[in-house]
């Protein structure tokens, strides 16, 4: 059974999603106009006790390009409207993110613990 406890500050890496920041396509309501979206993103997951850089990467690493393309799929539904209301997309865009990549990546198998634990958008630009 997985355990659901937040794991301590010194428990979580974190890791760019993107390198740098990435424009994702907005689904398209009208046709007429293209709506991107400009975000920076970081993943926070569990790396336990592990000190070694190398092992603790290799949780999330083989895993990105997946992630990455998951997030482009998700941003492709959400519409310039929604994601102009940024206080409620932005933690919904969060929790739902942090879901989807936890189906994706496995989780610790010594310890049980989900692997991503947080999302973190450092910016979010759409227009």
């Amino acid at each position: 059974k997985e355990d659901t406890t937040k794991p301590k500050k010194e428990e979580l890496y974190s890791t760019e999603l993107f390198e740098g920041k990435k424009y994702l396509n907005l689904k398209n309501i009208d046709g007429k106009r293209i709506s991107v979206i400009q975000l920076g993103v970081t993943i926070e997951y569990y790396k336990g006790k592990e000190k070694d850089t190398k092992k603790i990467e290799q949780k999330i690493v083989p895993y990105l390009r997946e992630l990455q393309q998951d997030t482009i799929k998700y941003f492709s539904s959400i519409t310039i409207d929604e994601a102009l209301n940024k206080g409620v997309t932005m933690e919904k865009a969060k929790k739902d993110l942090i879901k989807r990549f936890n189906k994706i990546v496995p989780p610790d198998e010594k310890e049980k613990k989900k692997t991503v634990h947080n999302v973190i958008f450092y910016d979010w630009f759409a227009q």
